[in-house]
């Protein structure tokens, strides 16, 4: 808990940081160092966020896992649906503010978090504790390709299609960011989607689940290449719904793979091989 804690701190600081380096009249000009500020900022993130996300386990029944995961992907991915549009919005609120909004919101997050955490007795923890899945030791490459996978569909939609949206969708002209308005709408869908369908998913179905979305979903990605206008939209609405099951069985899947000693470096793991295709594709894209 003390580095979880310690990460928010750190992270926030940062933030506010970085916010008075880009006002228009900082008291430093020390925009020089501003790539390195934004390194510092993006690991204390996953400082405290692979410990944090570890974590869920402790809090929920195992045979509530999937539920949960179904309310976490529901908040993120409200929350995620934001990025294909991030540069507009930083434009129309200010880079400034947009830090110190986004320092405040980690800060007051990660306090209420703590005091959350200290005030749950050791009595509700031992009864809420999740049981692993699993009695196996730790299999890391199974936890970073379950990521990889769910990392791929999700950078997919949110580096590639934009631009392919706005070629082939040109009379639903929404300006500028067109594309990156419905794929921000997409995923909005999902996270309702994934809300919705996490009671569907079980520990007996879910590694199915996991690879018929996956591979559904890479179908009807490479179907909407084919088709033109309207009808490119078509098979991206059936994306939402599996994408909303593939974003709720990837972490349980993944964690299953991990014994009660490695949950911390799974989540870990798990991080790392989901944002892998998002910075390849950002690069390229």
């Amino acid at each position: 808990m003390p580095l979880v804690t310690a990460g928010v701190s750190f992270t926030a600081l940062v933030f506010m940081l970085v916010a008075s380096l880009i006002g228009e009249s900082p008291l430093f000009n020390l925009s020089e160092y501003l790539p390195l500020m934004i390194v510092i900022w993006l690991v204390s993130m996953n400082v405290f966020y692979a410990p944090a996300l570890a974590m869920l386990e402790k809090f929920v029944p195992v045979a509530q896992f999937t539920l949960v995961m179904g309310v976490y992907v529901l908040v993120s991915d409200i929350i995620y649906s934001l990025e294909p549009a991030i540069v507009g919005l930083v434009q129309l609120f200010g880079a400034p503010f947009t830090f110190l909004f986004g320092g405040a919101i980690v800060l007051a997050s990660g306090l209420w978090f703590s005091n959350a955490y200290k005030t749950w007795s050791a009595t509700e923890q031992q009864s809420a504790s999740v049981q692993s899945l699993t009695t196996v030791g730790l299999k890391p490459f199974k936890i970073w390709i379950t990521a990889f996978l769910f990392g791929l569909a999700v950078a997919f939609l949110i580096n590639v299609l934009p631009s392919q949206l706005e070629s082939k969708l040109i009379h639903a002209d929404l300006g500028e960011y067109t594309g990156e308005i419905i794929v921000s709408g997409l995923l909005l869908l999902t996270a309702l989607a994934a809300w919705a369908l996490s009671k569907r998913v079980t520990v007996d179905n879910m590694t199915n689940t996991f690879f018929v979305s996956f591979v559904s979903i890479i179908l009807l990605f490479f179907v909407s290449m084919f088709l033109d206008g309207v009808a490119t939209l078509f098979p991206l609405i059936l994306v939402v719904p599996l994408l909303g099951l593939l974003s709720v069985s990837a972490f349980p899947m993944a964690m299953s793979n991990a014994g009660l000693k490695h949950k911390m470096l799974a989540a870990g793991l798990f991080i790392s091989g989901a944002e892998f295709p998002d910075s390849f594709l950002e690069m390229y894209f």
